[in-house]
């Protein structure tokens, strides 16, 4: 006898948590092939829903790019991101010269870089967070380990919480275009929870946060994650897929479960770098 999807999604759920918390706190190296693991993976999942609409992008570069931006993030050489996505993006037009079909240059090359920036660049901005202290002297390690945990916890705290209350509330579909399961009643419990989470571990996680920084890192946090999530549904929907991969199960694919994390890690860390350092 199979166990119910909702259950499965947990169990998962909580094994892959433990592993991202280890990761979280050894930082460097691991931390890397973690993030360079679920650009692979993620573009990938993101290139092959490409290919159900004809586009043939160039999925090779594109992961090279992106572990190329993640590279350069760990080894705190962000000059060179740009000069990574000119080359990605000069290498992809020259080489479609070269195509027998000319017909989709435009969305071969397009797909191409938006793909590596989408996946390569969001995500790595897990390591960026991570790599606070080292940029900032103001912070210790563990303020590392908790910058990171932001960005993590936001879409954690607020999926649950729009599930759980959706599925006890929900009365109104929020886009049903996009997203059917999705209601406005679930959307409001995840804006709710999440900054409550966040001043609840305020003290132990995120001391060098203000209640009003966890306010606000919670509220447009929620909101951002909320649209990562609608916006990869927005993506398979118009390929007509309904999962990107089965590689995680219960969760589908690795976009499937960070497409949330794409939009929490840069706004996370671009809040902490502007307002609270």
């Amino acid at each position: 006898m199979s166990l119910p999807n909702v259950w499965v999604r947990i169990i998962v759920g909580m094994t892959l948590v433990p592993v991202i918390l280890l990761l979280a706190w050894a930082g460097g190296l691991y931390l890397l092939l973690f993030v360079d693991l679920v650009i692979i993976l993620g573009l990938r999942e993101f290139y092959r829903i490409a290919l159900t609409k004809e586009i043939e992008p160039n999925q090779v570069l594109g992961m090279l790019g992106g572990i190329g931006i993640s590279l350069a993030a760990w080894g705190q050489q962000d000059q060179f991101i740009p000069g990574i996505i000119a080359v990605v993006l000069i290498v992809t037009a020259s080489v479609e010269i070269f195509r027998k079909n000319i017909g989709s240059t435009f969305l071969n090359t397009s797909v191409t870089v938006f793909g590596m920036l989408y996946v390569g660049w969001l995500i790595t901005h897990l390591i960026l967070l991570r790599q606070l202290p080292a940029r900032y002297g103001d912070l210790t390690e563990l303020d590392g380990v908790g910058a990171m945990l932001i960005a993590l916890l936001i879409p954690w705290v607020c999926d649950t919480a729009a599930y759980f209350s959706g599925r006890a509330f929900g009365k109104h579909k929020l886009i049903p275009r996009v997203s059917a399961g999705k209601t406005v009643e679930g959307a409001f419990g995840g804006l709710i929870c999440t900054p409550l989470v966040l001043l609840a571990l305020r003290t132990t996680l995120f001391p060098f946060l203000s209640v009003t920084d966890c306010v606000c890192l919670g509220l447009f946090g929620a909101i951002l994650s909320q649209t990562g999530d609608l916006v990869e549904s927005l993506i398979k929907r118009d390929a007509g897929v309904k999962d990107a991969s089965q590689i995680i199960p219960g969760h589908g694919g690795v976009l499937d479960r960070f497409d949330s994390v794409l939009f929490s890690a840069p706004f996370a860390y671009y809040y902490l770098i502007l307002v609270v350092l």
